[in-house]
């Protein structure tokens, strides 16, 4: 390295980068985050999930079969964890009794071995000291015997088992379980075993006594052995298809999924999907289904309430003839393009005899100016009597249907507490370093992209946020976690790792976010259709009237709005007279990216908006109408013994049944043949030949005469088809003949390669044997002496 002043005579290189490795980037494998370990201590596993990810060239990445990533460098999904062992207590031998005679007691060591600073559970440990008997009575002086007391016949103060047991629960026999000890088995189905004993408390001794099992036959005795599982053994049970879940919709296209099923690879028996936590995922099969449309039919409304509650009344429902063109898009149709007759509008209820009924006042002010409050009302019966209204006992009444007497009431929202919620879509088109969404927020988003999520709010502390992803609170990570300001931060997002719901919980609110990716089709669509807008190739204005301005949400500068339009969708009828709908947006666009908005942001200072539907194929219906083949007739033949038919072919509007010009079926395609060919035998065909022309040769020379000929029809001698004729045989078109004797001319070679031309047999040519007239006639000379020769 010199100083770059040594180099100012030589030009500088203008290109310091170069591309390199430009190849599609091999499959690789990719790993989760490692899961909690199964025990605390005493060595357990954790498990992580291990896929294969494939790179396309535009950076995206999809998961693909495990078969596509190199099986010897796959990351191993397993391993163990918290090896250390677990503090357990450990008690010594217990003492000889504390007396000769009657109850005394025994001692014992107890301590914790442990590693580390984990120590054992004080609830746990086991106890150091515990009642005896020597079995001999005391005596005193007098010679009475003392009352004795049996000591650690059956576990001193019982079996310490599983059961939550007083000494009210043994004052009669009955079975006591120990704890179960640890399964057979490290993984998949194993047993483990426990103690029962059969034992009571004897109050007159005030201590449990072990008895015969048969002493406790009041109870069915307890299990010894029970079938345990630590967990599955993972490598034993796959993901196997099963079937095809039901199309998403009946009609306009819907989609079906492959469904899988955990099974045993032993006995393909179907078991929980966690036991299929670390098997190979499998590729889901989508595919479009009842892609055919939607036909009209009758929409019927609920029927409201009856006109009268006794006596005969009548109710109404809305009912009315629709069609679904797209999806969550309905045409309103005339109600006879639908099945005839159409269900009822209206229909007869209450036709019982009116009985005492209940009337009630006006309602009461609300109890609150603001917020949710209470408006009373007071009911009374009343029964129609010599035609007026009269206030009978509230027992004449149904107290079923008695009417309301309060009800709540908001007459105004009291201030409170709120998250602003923004009702805005953002798809991003080009790399943009980080994108900041709030609450309410969709974001379509490309991959690699650094995500800032706010919950701004009002009269709340932004501090106390609760993020929540999924329905799951949020667990942060290396790339995702919640700054001091409440916001949440995701780095380098990707799909399959960051696309999820966002919520975020504060002071009892709580608003969305949706993150997903954007896939390249639809990356690609949403820049052709907006390309023409930000280079000015498609104008608004005159829709809009004046140009509308929003805050943009990622640099929060005023920028004018722009109303999309999809193209009109296929009309309703073919002919007649239908309708055609489309879908408008209205967006702030930019070259890296776009956020559609409600329309009514487009329209808040227009006047005018654009139509959704219009009427289309007006024309008439019609259709080609064809008349009778005429006879095969033996003047029009086509071909050997074949002729042609005629008949009339006509444009009719359906309408009125009647011939209309021409011009109105073209949309239908080609007429109906009008000629076609029929068998004849009396169509002949035979070759029509000219005069022979003059010998075609030099002055003296054998030469040929030549004639023409064409294939006619016998009868007329009119041109027949070609091919026609094919089936007799042509007649000769040349023949020999010698040329009249030439005049004394000279005859002489005009070039050097004459010679040449009389060799190669080049002289049957008039052009070369005319300028190597000499040459050819020696040729010929010889020829002739040859033939004779031959002769």
């Amino acid at each position: 390295m010199v100083d770059a002043h040594a180099c100012a005579h030589v030009d500088m290189p203008t290109d310091t980068r170069a591309s390199c490795s430009q190849g599609i980037c091999p499959s690789d494998w990719r790993v989760g985050p490692w899961q909690n370990c199964t025990r605390d201590c005493g060595g357990g596993i954790s498990w992580r999930i291990v896929t294969c990810v494939k790179t396309n060239e535009d950076d995206t990445q999809i998961l693909v079969r495990d078969s596509e990533c190199d099986e010897n460098k796959r990351p191993s999904s397993r391993k163990s964890c918290n090896g250390l062992m677990c503090p357990t207590w450990h008690a010594g031998e217990w003492s000889v009794c504390s007396v000769s005679c009657g109850k005394g007691v025994q001692r014992r060591e107890v301590v914790c071995r442990h590693v580390g600073d984990v120590f054992c559970h004080e609830v746990e440990k086991p106890r150091t000291v515990k009642t005896c008997t020597t079995g001999v009575p005391c005596y005193d002086l007098a010679g009475d015997i003392q009352e004795r007391k049996v000591g650690e016949f059956g576990g001193g103060d019982g079996i310490q088992g599983d059961q939550a047991i007083t000494k009210e629960d043994l004052y009669t026999p009955r079975f006591v379980t120990t704890t179960w000890d640890s399964c057979s088995a490290t993984c998949g189905e194993g047993v483990h075993f426990r103690y029962v004993r059969c034992q009571v408390f004897l109050r007159y001794l005030d201590d449990y006594v072990d008895l015969p099992d048969e002493d406790c036959s009041d109870e069915a005795k307890p299990a010894e052995k029970e079938v345990c599982m630590v967990e599955p053994c993972y490598d034993q049970y796959h993901w196997v298809p099963v079937g095809m879940t039901a199309c998403s919709h009946t009609c306009l296209g819907g989609i079906q999924e492959t469904i899988f099923a955990c099974m045993s690879k032993v006995n393909q028996m179907t078991v929980a999907d966690s036991f299929c936590a670390e098997a190979p995922h499998v590729q889901v099969e989508r595919r479009v289904c009842n892609d055919r449309p939607c036909p009209q039919r009758w929409d019927l409304g609920a029927f409201g309430s009856c006109s009268k509650s006794c006596g005969g009344g009548v109710k109404s429902r809305a009912v009315k003839c629709i069609q679904e063109y797209a999806q969550n898009s309905v045409l309103n149709l005339p109600d006879f393009m639908c099945a005839q007759p159409g269900p009822p509008f209206t229909t007869y209820c209450n036709d019982m005899d009116c009985p005492a009924h209940w009337t009630v006042g006006n309602w009461s002010m609300c109890s609150v100016t603001c917020g949710i409050g209470v408006q009373m009302r007071i009911p009374l019966c009343q029964r129609v009597q010599n035609s007026s209204l009269v206030n009978v006992s509230l027992s004449d009444c149904d107290v079923t249907v008695k009417p309301l007497t309060e009800m709540s009431c908001n007459l105004t929202a009291c201030p409170q507490p709120k998250i602003k919620v923004n009702k805005l879509k953002l798809f991003q088109l080009n790399k943009i370093r980080t994108i900041r969404l709030s609450a309410g927020m969709e974001g379509h988003i490309l991959p690699d992209t650094n995500i800032v999520i706010k919950c701004p709010n009002v009269g709340l502390d932004r501090q106390k946020v609760t993020w929540f992803k999924n329905g799951l609170k949020f667990r942060r990570s290396k790339r995702a976690k919640v700054a001091r300001s409440g916001a949440l931060r995701i780095r380098q997002a990707y799909p399959g790792r960051d696309d999820a719901v966002y919520s975020c919980l504060i002071g009892g609110l709580e608003a969305n976010v949706t993150i997903s990716f954007i896939s390249s089709f639809e990356l690609l669509q949403a820049k052709i259709l907006r390309e023409k807008y930000l280079n000015g190739k498609e104008d608004n204005h005159n829709v809009l009237n004046k140009t509308v301005y929003y805050k943009d949400p990622i640099d929060r500068k005023r920028k004018p709005l722009t109303l999309i339009s999809t193209e009109w969708s296929r009309c309703s009828v073919t002919c007649g007279g239908g309708l055609q709908s489309r879908n408008i947006s209205c967006e702030l666009i930019s070259s890296r990216y776009y956020a559609a908005l409600p329309k009514e942001e487009c329209f808040r200072h227009s006047a005018v908006s654009p139509a959704l539907i219009q009427s289309c194929n007006v024309d008439p219906c019609v259709e080609w109408q064809t008349g009778n083949w005429s006879e095969c007739s033996d003047l029009d033949c086509v071909r050997y013994e074949y002729s042609i038919q005629r008949r009339s072919v006509d444009c009719v509007n359906l309408f009125n049944d009647t011939v209309t010009n021409s011009s109105w079926c073209t949309g239908l395609g080609f007429p109906p043949d009008s000629i076609r060919d029929c068998f004849n035998r009396n169509c002949s065909v035979k070759w029509l030949t000219s005069k022979w022309s003059e010998c075609i040769a030099d002055c003296g020379e054998k030469g040929i005469r030549v004639r023409s000929y064409k294939c006619v029809w016998s009868g007329s001698e009119l041109p027949a088809t070609f091919g026609s004729c094919d089936v007799i045989a042509r007649p000769a078109t040349t023949r020999t003949c010698k040329a009249k004797p030439c005049e004394d001319l000279e005859c002489r070679d005009e070039s050097e390669n004459c010679p040449l031309v009389a060799q190669t047999a080049l002289c049957d040519y008039p052009a070369y044997k005319r300028t190597c007239c000499k040459s050819c006639r020696n040729q010929s000379d010889i020829d002739n002496d040859t033939e004779e020769a031959k002769t």
